[in-house]
This record gives C-alpha cells, sequence and structure tokens, in this order.
C-alpha cells in the first residue's frame, strides 16, 4: 500500500494484543508477539484494536486497549481504539453481550468512559456501528458530537504523558508459558482494573523499551521471565533514587535462553525457590488474599532471610515480600493479580502522586498534563488531588470552570459517572 501510493497514505494494522489475548491458545499462536519488529517497520504508521472486550461493565468496569500502547507511542507510531461498544439499540441480542447496554443513559456512560482513556492516554479511536443502527439515536449522536469537539479542541493542549507507574510486560516470555496456560489471564488481564484502582495513572510498556522510556518512580513487571542480556542492564540502571520495582512470580528465571533460578535474584534482590510440584497461587495477607485461585505448576516463592515477609501462600512459604537496598526498594510476590490497595501502598512508598487518596470500590483515574478523568460506580463527592495548581474545567459540562489556581477540588459525581476535566496553568491576574 505504501509504495502503491507513493507513501502518501497513511497505513496500519490490527496488531498486539498482549494484553486481550490471555488464558487461551491464540496468545502464542494468533502472531501477536512480534511487538517490535512491527513497531520499527517504516511501513506502518498506526497499529489498532477493538477495545478491549473484558470489562465493560457500566460504573464497575474499566475501559483499557489490548496492547501496550505507551510503546506504540514510543515508537513514534499512532494508536486508534476501535470503540465497538454495543448500544442499547442492538435488536435481538441477549442483554450484555459483549458488554451491552441495556439502556441510553447507560450507553452514554460506557461511551464517556472510553472517550475519556482515549483523550487521556493520548490516542485516537474511532466509533463503530458494525452491525448497522446502533447509534440510531438524536441523543447519542448529540453526545458524539459533543466529545469530538472535545477531541478537537485537546490537539492544542499538551497531552504528554502524567504516569510515574510503569506496567512493564514482555511480549517473547510469552512463548515460555503453555499454549492455552490458565496462568496469563490473572497474570496480565485481570491486574488491569487493580491498576485501574491505584487513583493515579499507569502507562503500559514493553521490557525492551526500558531504554526509550524516561525513568518512573515505580515500575510492576508482570511477566520478565527471560529478559536478555540488554534488559538485564537496563534493568540494573533503575535501581536507585528511591524506586520501588515490584516483580510477579518468575521474574529473570531464564537466562541466556536456560532455566536458571539463579539469575532471579541477581535480577529482583531477592532469593527466590522454585518448586515443581503444582499448588495453588494465592498469597493471604494480613489485608485478604489474592491471587490466581487455583494449581499452578511450578510454584515460585521467596527463600531470603533478608527479607520482610508481608504475605504468605496457603503452606506458609513466603508469598509477598519486600526488600529495602538503601537507594531502591525491590518487592516481589509469588501470585499474581495484585490488590489496588498493595499498588496504592507501593506507590506513596515511591512517591507518585495519587490523583485520589480517598477512593470508593471501583474508583478509576486517567490522567495526561492536560487532562484528568474520574470515573465512578457509587454516587457521592470525590476530592481530588493535583500534582501542581491549575484551573479546572468540566469538558462534559461545556467547559464549565470548577477551580481556579486550586491544588485540589472536589466534585460530586452521580452512580456510573465520568467526569473529564481539562486542567490549564492558572491565568495570572
Amino acid at each position: 500500500v505504501k509504495d502503491a501510493t507513493r507513501r502518501k497514505a497513511v497505513v496500519g494494522v490490527f496488531y498486539g494484543y498482549v494484553l486481550q489475548l490471555c488464558g487461551e491458545q491464540r496468545q502464542q499462536n494468533a502472531g501477536h508477539t512480534a511487538l517490535e519488529k512491527v513497531w520499527n517497520c517504516p511501513d506502518v504508521d498506526f497499529l489498532t484494536s477493538p477495545t478491549s472486550y473484558a470489562f465493560r461493565t457500566p460504573g464497575t468496569g474499566y475501559s483499557h486497549f489490548m496492547s501496550l500502547t505507551d510503546s506504540v507511542k514510543l515508537h513514534g507510531k499512532l494508536w486508534f481504539d476501535e470503540n465497538d461498544i454495543r448500544t442499547w439499540l442492538l435488536d435481538g441480542k441477549p442483554s450484555r453481550a459483549w458488554g451491552q447496554t441495556d439502556s441510553y443513559e447507560e450507553t452514554r456512560g460506557q461511551l464517556q468512559r472510553e472517550f475519556a482513556n482515549v483523550l487521556c492516554q493520548g490516542v485516537g479511536q474511532w466509533w463503530f456501528d458494525m452491525g448497522g443502527g446502533w447509534y440510531d439515536d438524536p441523543r447519542i449522536l448529540a453526545d458524539i458530537g459533543a466529545m469530538n469537539r472535545i477531541a478537537e479542541a485537546s490537539l492544542d493542549w499538551d497531552r504528554s504523558p502524567a504516569d510515574e507507574v510503569a506496567v512493564v510486560v514482555d511480549d517473547r516470555s510469552l512463548h515460555r508459558m503453555q499454549v492455552a496456560n490458565r496462568l496469563s489471564r490473572p497474570l496480565l488481564l485481570e491486574q488491569l482494573p487493580e491498576l485501574g484502582h491505584l487513583g493515579a495513572p499507569a502507562g503500559f510498556y514493553a521490557l525492551g523499551d526500558l531504554e526509550r522510556l524516561a525513568p518512573r518512580k515505580m515500575y510492576l513487571f508482570l511477566n520478565a521471565f527471560a529478559p536478555d542480556a540488554a534488559e538485564r542492564r537496563a534493568i540494573e540502571r533503575l535501581k536507585g533514587q528511591g524506586r520501588v520495582l515490584v516483580w510477579v512470580y518468575a521474574p529473570g528465571i531464564y537466562r541466556e535462553g536456560r532455566l536458571d533460578p539463579a539469575a532471579m535474584e541477581s535480577l529482583t534482590g531477592v532469593r527466590i525457590a522454585m518448586d515443581p510440584h503444582p499448588a495453588k497461587l494465592e498469597v493471604k495477607t494480613d489485608s485478604g488474599v489474592y491471587g490466581a485461585g487455583f494449581e499452578v505448576s511450578p510454584v515460585f516463592f521467596a527463600d531470603d532471610p533478608r527479607a520482610t515477609v508481608q504475605g504468605r501462600l496457603a503452606d506458609g512459604r513466603a508469598g509477598l515480600v519486600r526488600r529495602n537496598l538503601g537507594a531502591w526498594t525491590t518487592v516481589y510476590s509469588a501470585a499474581p493479580k495484585l490488590p489496588a490497595a498493595l499498588l496504592r501502598d507501593l506507590a506513596a512508598q515511591a512517591g507518585v502522586h495519587n490523583y485520589l487518596p480517598k477512593p470508593q470500590p471501583h474508583d478509576v483515574v486517567y490522567a495526561n498534563r492536560s487532562l484528568l478523568a474520574l470515573c465512578v460506580a457509587e454516587p457521592g463527592p470525590r476530592t481530588v488531588v493535583l500534582p501542581r495548581a491549575c484551573d479546572v474545567f468540566d469538558l462534559f459540562e461545556g467547559a464549565k470552570p470548577v477551580a481556579s489556581a486550586a491544588r485540589e477540588f472536589t466534585v460530586t459525581l452521580e452512580r456510573n459517572q465520568t467526569k473529564l476535566f481539562r486542567l490549564s496553568e492558572p491565568k495570572r491576574p
């Protein structure tokens, strides 16, 4: 296509679904794990996918993309979100199929949540009427028109990332797992809503992009099973400046293509043991139990008297440990799906700014330098704390002024509502 159009056409592909194809054979078999090769291809200008099918529930859901969109942008590519949310206008379909809504109000809430995520992530989208008539209502068309006007205005704003938490995924490490393994779903996909409840934005990056990425305050390595020598060196350079590095399951278990349990300690700073016998991958802490909820083999656990134990597997082995190494802190979890409360605690230790210090269950924050979105399930007031003094405007209410030169403000939301705010530098008198 590039050659046929003398390189004038913008060309893209549906590709890179590493945060969607989890717990099924397509994770390894569908060809979505050559991310860097596609991102570096000069013939590809943009990448896209449908918006995630996983968490579309009104209010309690969480909008996220199927791929590592922040790494896509690091490689100079565009990302487009194909918004194929099923509206209440689908005839003859069972309610809630793929997150289908039951009313105009639910559809409006879903579309606004998706749009808020798109704008805060600095990506594009289209609304996809896949079956015909999905938007055949003047109210929803007016809502789409209003959202599009906000999007056009936002092109003049600073939409650079505000994430201080990097979520790191390695597409190549997926090849080290069994096809259709059950662990990938809690390890990757089911971790995302917990990150959404962090109270701060998180960026999603590939392990191979650590060199490209400006330093963040906290790193969550979800599946760094097989970092190569260059990636290990990049990780070593992160160990300082008070950063918190969090590791899940079997970090660094492969070195130079071979299974090497000793390589985990050199990567993480914690001695980790491996047991080939299956066991339930759940960790019990003072706050509750988290993890996979089913047996996994092999099992990994901390075996390091230098580390502070904060949670244990059912058989008593250390499943969650923290070790302060002076200039940085390492945290190891044997189980996936770290809960939002634990993530908030670790982010606070790393000095990550929290926009929502007192969240309600299911509260979600998206943000960049000029935009902040707040999505809630339960109604009521929320106090938002900003990283700097800003003038605040409610964009879904016609850019209505909310606060002036404010470091914090309080807003009242309805059930299942999304608020999208513009944050601008205070006007000088």
